[in-house]
């Protein structure tokens, strides 16, 4: 009988297989990386996080999976056919995807087959109202790395918004003023906090949600994996942090969790 680890390692394989290619076979990297982690496949390899093994064994932030997978949601989307795919290579495909549309995904899919990348970067302005696509901004004197237009408009949104409420032009108090804002959004663990082994939980967990696909740092609660009315209380063998919606899909037996061992869960979405 085939063991978890052995399809792990099989799967394993596959994926780097796919990474040795600097073109399509990027996307089916993703497909087989998202199953691996969906399985949480890692723990059967000895790693205790997703993002451990991403950067382990891929040699790349969870961000740039993330990133991938956007690319290929948007193609998906857009209806780009596989074989298209495999004729443009990954940076190609991170500059149109940030203007493409259903209307103009072919002709967006035929230049980038045909053109450098350099030219397709001046076609790619064509589509964003003359306005070029870059990864950086200079804010004041600060520089912010984004990833696409939308974190962008995001970073220049609250920017806006902390100018109106701070009446002041200077980008350093209307970053202070995000940042209060921010704090306020997570007021809600001070009272946590204040709770020394509640406290190491979340240090723990690096204050974010342990499923593997979900990981928000918002709304974050604690889950006894053994109830207290079935004689489970707080403690960190019991414990593991989870966002809100996380907690309420094992509240309600959408998802179940089980300890493997210190500090490793296994989480399991029931079928509907």
């Amino acid at each position: 009988m085939t063991s978890d680890k052995d399809i792990a390692e099989k799967l394993q394989k596959e994926i780097l297989i796919y990474k040795k290619s600097i073109k399509a076979n990027y996307y089916l990297m993703i497909a087989a990386a998202k199953k691996f982690i969906e399985k949480q496949y890692y723990m059967d390899l000895g790693y205790d996080t997703p993002e451990e093994w991403i950067e382990r064994v891929l040699g790349f932030g969870i961000r740039r999976l993330q990133q991938l997978s956007k690319i290929d949601q948007k193609f998906i989307e857009c209806k780009v056919s596989e074989d298209d795919k495999i004729e443009i290579d990954w940076t190609k495909a991170r500059l149109i995807e940030r203007v493409m549309t259903p209307q103009n995904a072919g002709e967006l899919i035929e230049k980038a087959k045909k053109l450098t990348v350099s030219e397709l970067e001046d076609e790619v302005k064509k589509y964003n109202n003359g306005v070029k696509v870059d990864f950086h901004n200079p804010i004041g004197y600060i520089r912010i790395a984004y990833y696409d237009d939308n974190e962008y408009k995001t970073i220049m949104n609250g920017f806006e918004i902390a100018a109106k409420t701070t009446g002041s032009n200077s980008r350093t108090e209307q970053l202070i003023a995000m940042c209060q804002e921010f704090l306020g959004t997570y007021s809600h663990l001070a009272e946590v906090e204040k709770d020394p082994l509640k406290r190491s939980i979340l240090e723990r967990d690096r204050y974010m949600c342990q499923v593997p696909w979900c990981h928000r740092r918002k709304n974050l609660d604690i889950h006894e994996i053994l109830s207290r009315a079935r004689g489970g209380e707080v403690s960190e063998e019991n414990s593991v942090v989870v966002c809100r919606d996380c907690h309420s899909a094992i509240t309600d037996e959408r998802m179940s969790v089980q300890k493997l061992s210190k500090d490793k869960w296994r989480f399991i979405k029931k079928k509907e």
